[in-house]
């Protein structure tokens, strides 16, 4: 998907505080100002059933062009700064590692489960080994934790967080986003080394609508997103079951 943004930052800017500027459209006005020309009751077209899976941005109404609520933002630079301290610390450890086991270097990823870093992709002898580097670095654990609980609080469905309908970047359709017990799915489904990479990739394709959120934030959680299995069973509210869906093209 080609949406305008800017080009990939150096690496010496951290993507963590990255916030693309508006895409303008061919007329040369910001997205913003033509997305506020729009009818309120124009039709809001799948991105999913575009063959080059580009979003046109014409197509939304100014109701869900709205710039993404302070609560999205705050859990996006969240999530931005926890990948760009994975990405950190990683490295480090990966340097060591191919120092003194070159033979376990760049062939294994890192899940977290129960406050835990555990290597996957090793034998047991060399899965320990890596383990001991990873959970002795504070920082790295804690950045793991961090990206996870805003994960959750970002992803889980809710009374105040309800379902929804959102583009996801990572499959290029629209998908249900009714998630139920996301921090145990991610301990078993997110491996962190392949989620920054992933990351890393979506973030420079080009594909990302953002309408002042944090790109990178996005694109993480985007990725967490997609190796969620998402429910449609109801949910149990202060005043009984109720089940809400909101359409929201540009995920969050």
């Amino acid at each position: 998907m080609s949406c305008g943004i800017s080009n990939i930052p150096t690496a010496s800017i951290s993507r963590a505080s990255l916030v693309r500027t508006e895409a303008t459209t061919a007329d040369g006005r910001s997205a913003a100002a033509r997305l506020a020309s729009v009818a309120t009751d124009a039709v809001v077209e799948d991105p999913s059933l575009s063959s080059d899976k580009s979003v046109d941005l014409t197509s939304y109404t100014k109701a869900t062009a709205a710039q993404y609520d302070p609560q999205q933002i705050v859990q996006q630079t969240a999530a931005a700064e926890s990948m760009d301290a994975i990405r950190t610390e990683l490295g480090k450890i990966d340097a060591l590692i191919a120092e003194q086991r070159p033979e376990l270097a760049g062939i294994w990823d890192f899940k977290l489960a129960k406050g835990e870093l555990k290597v996957t992709g090793l034998s047991e002898d060399g899965a320990q080994w890596v383990e001991g580097r990873l959970n002795s670095n504070s920082a790295l654990v804690g950045a793991a934790k961090a990206f996870t609980a805003t994960a959750v609080a970002n992803l889980q469905t809710t009374e105040e967080n309800p379902s929804r309908a959102a583009f996801n970047y990572v499959t290029g359709h629209k998908e249900n986003y009714t998630f139920f017990d996301v921090e145990s799915q991610l301990s078993e489904k997110l491996s962190f080394r392949s989620m920054v990479q992933q990351a890393d990739e979506l973030l420079g394709s080009g594909q990302i609508v953002n309408l002042g959120g944090n790109a990178y934030g996005i694109s993480g959680l985007a990725v967490a997103a997609s190796v969620l299995t998402a429910s449609n069973k109801p949910i149990e509210g202060a005043s009984g079951a109720f089940y809400t869906v909101r359409y929201d093209p540009l995920g969050g």
